[in-house]
């Protein structure tokens, strides 16, 4: 697996246990004619191109919310890239996901961990915000006010959109708790399913950075002691 598969040292010491062997990067583009796991967080395009290069195969466990949401950011990068917009990404510097979605738009999004930040933006020039998956949906809202009223102040509010995912483009009533929301599971209040995977393949030409084909299992993730996986063909996977 490329890079810790969960955030549980516990779980991943069984999985390790099972046959799992977590590598770094740099061993990632050590390998050959092997089979790499990647995780729910997704990667960037080059994780891709170095997987055709070297004839890895992946099995790509990303989940189907960061995917769109990586689409997302990919499409709205190649739509507007001449038009001196700013994306924008709330989320952790250096997390996996963010990494991941940094890589769409070629490393050239702004990463907002915090309110503090701000000053990073230029309100003269248009922008998208998007959220980190697993970050606070209420903070997420929080720094969408903050940000239009200051577009707004410098006479710009229409340069301003924000998107995450599936979440609405309009700013609802928070619910009392996130167990109330009504929302659907692209929220970062939900967690996503244990294992969603999708068999790719490294060669794929595709232009884009999401898998077109995606299968969702609910069962714990285990692996076997050797080298078993399903050799069957997998679908097109982007090189980026």
């Amino acid at each position: 697996c490329l890079g810790d598969i969960v955030h549980n040292n516990e779980e991943v010491a069984r999985l390790t246990g099972n046959g799992l062997r977590v590598i770094t990067y740099e061993q990632f583009e050590q390998l050959r004619d092997t089979t790499v796991l990647i995780r729910a967080h997704g990667e960037p395009p080059r994780t891709y191109e170095i997987a055709r290069q070297n004839n890895i195969t992946l099995i790509d466990a990303t989940c189907p919310v960061v995917l769109k949401l990586q689409q997302n950011i990919y499409n709205f990068h190649q739509h507007h890239q001449n038009q001196n917009g700013q994306i924008l990404i709330f989320g952790k510097k250096g997390h996996a996901e963010v990494v991941g979605l940094l890589g769409q738009v070629e490393g050239q999004g702004i990463v907002i961990s915090s309110e503090e930040e701000l000053d990073r933006i230029d309100y003269s020039r248009p922008a998208m915000l998007y959220s980190q998956t697993t970050q606070s949906l209420e903070q997420y809202y929080h720094l969408i006010q903050t940000i239009k009223e200051r577009y707004e102040a410098a006479g710009n509010g229409d340069l301003f959109q924000y998107k995450a995912g599936k979440w609405p483009t309009a700013l609802p009533r928070l619910p009392s708790s996130p167990h109330s929301t009504t929302s659907s599971s692209s929220s970062p209040t939900r967690r996503a399913p244990t294992a969603c995977t999708s068999s790719i393949s490294a060669n794929s030409t595709t232009p884009t950075a999401v898998s077109s084909r995606i299968r969702i299992s609910w069962r714990p993730l285990s692996f076997p002691r050797r080298n078993q996986w399903a050799s069957a063909a997998p679908p097109p996977r982007p090189a980026g």
